[in-house]
Protein backbone atom coordinates (compact mmCIF):
# COMPACT_ATOMS: atom_id res chain seq x y z
CA UNK A 1 0.00 0.00 0.00
CA UNK A 2 3.10 2.51 0.46
CA UNK A 3 4.28 1.78 -2.53
CA UNK A 4 1.04 2.93 -4.28
CA UNK A 5 0.89 5.71 -2.24
CA UNK A 6 4.35 6.61 -3.08
CA UNK A 7 3.62 6.08 -6.70
CA UNK A 8 0.34 8.27 -6.99
CA UNK A 9 2.78 10.98 -4.71
CA UNK A 10 5.31 11.13 -7.81
CA UNK A 11 2.75 10.72 -10.71
CA UNK A 12 1.24 14.01 -9.04
CA UNK A 13 4.69 15.76 -8.37
CA UNK A 14 5.26 15.20 -12.53
CA UNK A 15 1.66 16.27 -13.57
CA UNK A 16 0.92 19.41 -11.32
CA UNK A 17 4.65 20.49 -10.49
CA UNK A 18 5.59 23.95 -11.70
CA UNK A 19 7.93 21.98 -14.21
CA UNK A 20 4.80 20.65 -15.62
CA UNK A 21 2.42 23.69 -16.06
CA UNK A 22 5.20 25.70 -17.62
CA UNK A 23 5.56 22.99 -20.20
CA UNK A 24 1.94 22.34 -20.61
CA UNK A 25 1.60 26.30 -20.97
CA UNK A 26 4.42 26.67 -23.45
CA UNK A 27 2.73 23.63 -24.95
CA UNK A 28 -0.99 25.22 -25.11
CA UNK A 29 0.63 28.14 -26.46
CA UNK A 30 2.40 26.24 -29.54
CA UNK A 31 -0.92 24.68 -30.35
CA UNK A 32 -2.82 27.90 -30.17
CA UNK A 33 0.27 30.02 -32.61
CA UNK A 34 -0.05 26.27 -35.06
CA UNK A 35 -4.27 26.72 -35.38
CA UNK A 36 -4.13 30.17 -35.42
CA UNK A 37 -1.11 30.55 -38.32
CA UNK A 38 -3.24 27.58 -40.05
CA UNK A 39 -7.09 29.55 -39.66
CA UNK A 40 -5.28 32.22 -41.30
CA UNK A 41 -3.75 30.18 -44.58
CA UNK A 42 -6.92 28.71 -44.94
CA UNK A 43 -8.56 32.04 -45.06
CA UNK A 44 -5.93 32.92 -47.33
CA UNK A 45 -6.25 29.82 -49.84
CA UNK A 46 -10.08 30.78 -49.48
CA UNK A 47 -9.71 34.43 -51.23
CA UNK A 48 -7.61 33.26 -53.96
CA UNK A 49 -9.65 31.00 -55.03
CA UNK A 50 -12.91 33.32 -54.73
CA UNK A 51 -10.18 35.60 -56.82
CA UNK A 52 -9.40 33.18 -59.47
CA UNK A 53 -12.92 32.56 -60.07
CA UNK A 54 -14.10 36.00 -60.46
CA UNK A 55 -11.25 36.36 -62.68
CA UNK A 56 -11.83 33.43 -64.60
CA UNK A 57 -15.94 33.81 -64.58
CA UNK A 58 -15.64 37.45 -66.13
CA UNK A 59 -12.88 36.14 -68.15
CA UNK A 60 -15.42 33.66 -69.53
CA UNK A 61 -17.91 36.04 -69.98
CA UNK A 62 -16.11 38.47 -72.26
CA UNK A 63 -14.84 35.44 -74.51
CA UNK A 64 -19.09 34.00 -74.32
CA UNK A 65 -19.99 37.52 -75.16
CA UNK A 66 -16.88 37.64 -78.28
CA UNK A 67 -18.29 33.98 -79.77
CA UNK A 68 -22.06 35.17 -79.05
CA UNK A 69 -21.41 38.80 -81.07
CA UNK A 70 -19.04 37.48 -83.64
CA UNK A 71 -22.02 36.00 -86.28
CA UNK A 72 -23.29 39.94 -85.86
CA UNK A 73 -19.94 41.82 -86.24
CA UNK A 74 -18.86 39.74 -89.40
CA UNK A 75 -22.25 40.66 -90.46
CA UNK A 76 -21.44 44.43 -90.25
CA UNK A 77 -18.09 44.54 -91.60
CA UNK A 78 -19.56 42.58 -94.86
CA UNK A 79 -22.11 45.63 -94.81
CA UNK A 80 -20.33 48.27 -94.04
CA UNK A 81 -19.82 51.05 -97.05
CA UNK A 82 -16.56 50.86 -98.90
CA UNK A 83 -15.54 54.28 -98.10
CA UNK A 84 -12.12 55.47 -99.51
CA UNK A 85 -9.80 56.68 -96.79
CA UNK A 86 -9.17 60.17 -97.29
CA UNK A 87 -7.55 62.17 -94.42
CA UNK A 88 -8.99 65.39 -93.50
CA UNK A 89 -6.78 68.14 -95.37
CA UNK A 90 -6.07 65.91 -98.14
CA UNK A 91 -7.92 65.87 -101.82
CA UNK A 92 -8.55 62.47 -103.10
CA UNK A 93 -8.42 63.83 -106.88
Amino acid sequence: MNKLKDQFILVGRLLFGTEAREIFVAALQRLLAIGVETLRLGWMLFCLTFLIFVWGGAATRRAVDAIATLPERLADKQNAPNWPNVSPGKKSI
